[in-house]
């Protein structure tokens, strides 16, 4: 199985270098694209994405996912990769800048497409709140413990045989 080019020729794979790091290659493309067009929004969650999810670089992809946000308030993809960039360990851990843009994410989805859409997004509320939770005492644990509870429901309504949802459910019905 030989691998052809564009013409029907061999490709030469010897040509990659094991040592380049071909993301760092691509987004050096795509911002020099940007200086010309500044406002190109595929442009920009092309940049994102690769930052956040390929790099696990966490400020350039908050930054690239904000200016998304920024170019297009309504980008639902855009508000869930910020909630995962809090809540998934990619940057310092915030339960309330998760909290808030995964909840952006759910709405927005929720009103576009329906509130199954996307079924990590309740889940990933859900546990948020119960991590966040357990880190607090009084009055703002059983807040948190409450919201999680609610919030293991609305996944479990999407995902009934989610074993880690009907877990946290159990989990957090008595701690309000």
């Amino acid at each position: 199985d030989d691998e052809l080019d564009d013409e029907g020729g061999e490709v030469d794979v010897t040509a990659i270098d094991p040592n380049k790091n071909y993301n760092e290659v691509a987004i050096g493309y795509l911002l020099k694209f940007l200086e010309y067009s500044p406002d190109d929004i595929k442009v920009v969650q092309l940049i994102a994405n690769t930052y956040l999810y390929q790099m696990a670089d966490c400020t350039n992809g908050v930054v690239y996912f904000e200016r998304l946000l920024a170019l297009e308030p309504d980008n639902c993809a855009a508000k869930k990769a910020l909630g995962y960039a809090y809540f998934g360990g990619l940057c310092t851990k915030s339960y309330g800048k998760a909290l808030k843009y995964l909840k952006q994410a759910y709405e927005c989805f929720a009103a576009s497409e329906g509130p199954c859409t996307d079924t990590e997004i309740p889940k990933w509320v859900a546990q948020a709140y119960h991590l966040r939770a357990v880190e607090r005492t009084g009055a703002e644990a059983k807040a948190d413990y409450k919201n999680a509870n609610e919030w293991y429901g609305k996944a479990l309504k999407c995902t009934p045989n989610d074993s880690e949802c009907k877990k946290g459910l159990d989990d957090t019905s008595f701690e309000f």
